[in-house]
């Protein structure tokens, strides 16, 4: 690999103990495979992804989408390609693409929009070296339909929590894919609060947007809201009071 390939390749296989109560791997673990997959990217040492970590910057993931493909099982092995897809002034968008090692087909693909921070926190310029790939894998168009809720209304269900100190990372937030399990939860427990016969928590989704805008920590009291959009679609917001934490469109499919 090139020292300015901005592109990276990880072989995982799944592990009976990631399985969900489907029997299958959901949302939110795809996402953390995706996630391992940024690691290794951004370790690589002949990457130019191993720039946006060297002195004192991080990344702050402020969207990202999924499309899910088919529902992967135990000891199945796949292959989670990262790149980068755009890169600006401050921010840039990671491409990925998860499939098969056996037969290459797809499992899920995502694109997820960072931003590039120094030690104060502050948006800083990308190092020079990051630039988009120029032959990169071709994404799912439609990731980018799914429009995220302005604001729920009234009618929206609520589910309060407090945020555990088990659902935060090292930076001592809630990680991105954890949101998703908080909305899957809440999907449970209002498909069988209100008996909404398109919503059962069986179906699996296949499709899942989130906008990041503030941080949630242990010891949040946080609230759920879900509102049907139609019979495959749920709008949801984590807020803290009146504060929008998260917003978030969610997919299902049989």
């Amino acid at each position: 690999m090139s020292a300015t390939s901005s592109h990276a390749s990880l072989v995982m296989t799944v592990r009976g103990d990631e399985l969900d109560r489907t029997g299958g791997i959901g949302a939110a673990q795809l996402l953390r495979y995706l996630e391992s997959g940024r690691w290794q990217a951004t370790m690589e040492t002949n990457n130019a992804m191993t720039s946006l970590f060297t002195g004192g910057r991080k990344m702050v993931i402020r969207e990202q989408r999924l499309r899910v493909h088919d529902v992967l099982t135990w000891g199945e092995e796949v292959t989670v390609q990262t790149w980068v897809a755009r890169a600006g002034r401050t921010s840039l968008d990671f491409g990925h693409l998860m499939t098969r090692t056996r037969d290459k087909s797809r499992v899920c693909e995502a694109l997820l929009t960072a931003v590039q921070i120094d030690e104060s926190g502050r948006p800083t310029p990308l190092p020079e070296d990051v630039r988009a790939e120029t032959d990169p894998p071709e994404l799912d168009p439609t990731l980018g339909a799914l429009a995220l809720p302005d604001a729920l209304l009234s009618a929206a269900w609520s589910w309060a929590q407090t945020i555990r100190p088990s659902q935060t990372d090292l930076f001592r937030h809630v990680n991105h894919s954890r949101y998703v399990d908080l909305f899957e939860d809440a999907r449970w427990f209002m498909e069988r609060a209100q008996g909404l016969p398109g919503w059962q928590p069986k179906r699996h989704l296949t499709a899942v947007a989130l906008e990041y805008r503030r941080e949630a920590k242990a010891g949040d009291d946080v609230h759920v809201r879900l509102l049907n959009r139609d019979a495959q679609t749920l709008e949801a917001l984590l807020v803290r009071g009146e504060e929008v934490l998260t917003r978030c469109v969610l997919q299902v499919g049989d």
